[in-house]
């Protein structure tokens, strides 16, 4: 009987320990920062907040097919890291980085910024990561480190080769079947850890691929890479082309891009938004907000006779309709403005997410029956 006793004692003791273990801030889910993608409007559907983004500290995939943004989404991403104060690092592998594009969506290339030489395989990509979270674990505790976090560009998964596929001139493309997902899987597992005590985000860029096993009305394309970049992200964004943005004399300005959010674990999956890409400066956000505040009667548009196309908000007097043409302007110049229209946004993209088989009956009646 005492044996019991002195055994249920230990365990108690052991149980209190693991609970003080995991009430420590880092095991904590939610991140410290929260960076843009360049749309507000996707930055909300994937976190679930007014100035959400994607997290620090964790791992995000972007795939889509050939010319739909990834890499200038990936742009946006690290000059916003830099205006919060992070440093931003692209591991180039595809060649595509355009520092005079970048430069003018905001991107400060000379300073904060850090653009090594493109490790050549995964493996080295992956011992890349590892060194670089050492010698921010070094310089934090020396003092040295004057950034909040980091965030890494890996351009792209698809276009890294694995060590055995450059070691003959004409390698067996059956010799190494499921050898970058196993890879990937494993360093993924330990790597992860680390950046989320140190606060690096970590987006993984990566083409699509025709899935040849896809069955009819199935998703024909398939990620390079296995199930590691899916198991391990804790966001998944997939970029699909809307189009080509041309003037009335046919000239192409740019694209229109569909996002779809196929996973997060910080909001309700599944979630899509749209946004224009345009080649003079980017992802146009005062007309991707725009565009979701009309889909959801937040702002109507009316017939101003002389003063052109009108947008009036929900509920005030046509009075105080502003011209559509000025709405840009607006929203870049004037802040009492601008908060007006992400008050109209957000309670536009605002999900209900209250129990619905608790709709039809008070709370009392539910648990009574």
């Amino acid at each position: 009987m005492d044996g019991i006793k002195e055994l249920s004692k230990r365990m108690t003791k052991d149980l209190k320990d693991l609970m003080i273990t995991l009430d420590h801030d880092d095991t904590a889910a939610e991140p410290d920062f929260w960076v843009s993608t360049g749309s507000t409007a996707l930055d909300y559907i994937i976190s679930n907040k007014r100035d959400g983004g994607l997290p620090a500290g964790r791992l995000t995939s972007i795939a889509g097919l050939n010319s739909t943004g990834k890499s200038l989404m990936a742009s946006h991403i690290c000059a916003n890291t830099q205006k919060m104060g992070g440093l931003p690092i692209y591991l180039d592998n595809e060649r595509a980085f355009n520092h005079d594009f970048a430069t003018r969506i905001g991107l400060d290339t000379e300073h904060n910024f850090m653009m090594p030489e493109a490790p050549s395989t995964v493996e080295d990509v992956f011992s890349f990561l590892f060194s670089l979270g050492h010698q921010i674990d070094d310089l934090q505790k020396s003092g040295d480190w004057p950034y909040k976090f980091v965030t890494v560009i890996w351009d792209s998964v698809a276009a890294t080769p694995c060590k055995a596929d450059l070691t003959t001139e004409n390698p067996d493309p059956t010799a190494t079947v499921g050898l970058k997902p196993r890879i990937l899987s494993k360093n993924f597992a330990t790597l992860l850890k680390m950046f989320s005590r140190k606060n690096i985000l970590l987006v993984c860029l990566n083409q699509l691929r025709n899935d040849i096993r896809a069955k009819p009305f199935s998703d024909p394309y398939t990620e390079p890479g296995g199930n590691a970049l899916p198991f391990y992200s804790s966001v998944r964004l997939r970029l699909t082309s809307g189009g080509k943005l041309k003037t009335e004399d046919g000239q192409v300005l740019g694209i229109r891009t569909f996002c779809s959010v196929e996973k997060t674990r910080f909001g309700p999956p599944h979630r899509k938004c749209v946004f224009p890409i345009y080649f003079t400066h980017g992802i146009d956000d005062p007309e991707s907000i725009l565009t979701c505040i009309m889909e959801r009667d937040g702002l109507q548009e009316i017939n101003g006779g002389q003063r052109g196309k009108l947008l009036a908000f929900k509920g005030e007097p046509k009075e105080n309709a502003i011209p559509r043409v000025e709405f840009k302007k607006k929203f870049m110049t004037e802040e009492s403005f601008k908060n007006k229209v992400l008050d109209a946004f957000e309670k536009g993209m605002a999900l209900d997410l209250s129990d619905p088989r608790l709709k039809e009956l008070s709370i009392e009646e539910a648990t009574s029956a």
